[in-house]
């Protein structure tokens, strides 16, 4: 596994990934309201998405604003997302490598 170099040696590179969701709502700037991830439920048919076009799948379909930091492992991938949106997210991030 890479690891950081200045000053974080010790580190391993997945370390500071940054995944998560953001509570604002860029159209009107006010916080998005609470969205149980584990209640909505996301489709995607299967084909080949980037890590871009399937996160922005699961935020059209929450309405929450989705952040991605550092740079995937995989252009793209095949995959299906059927089911809630946290299930969508954890296999995003499996394929991806952001786990």
């Amino acid at each position: 596994m890479q690891t950081l170099n200045k000053g974080f040696d010790s580190l391993p590179t997945l370390a500071c990934i940054v995944f998560g969701c953001l509570p604002i709502n860029q159209a009107s700037g006010q916080p998005s309201p609470k969205v149980d991830l584990a209640a909505r439920n996301i489709v995607v048919e299967s084909r080949k998405l980037t890590l871009a076009e399937a996160l922005g799948a699961v935020s059209i379909q929450t309405g929450l604003n989705i952040v991605a930091d550092d740079v995937p492992q995989l252009a793209f991938a095949e995959m299906e997302l059927r089911g809630t949106a946290k299930q969508a997210l954890d296999i995003i991030a499996a394929r991806f490598d952001y786990t």
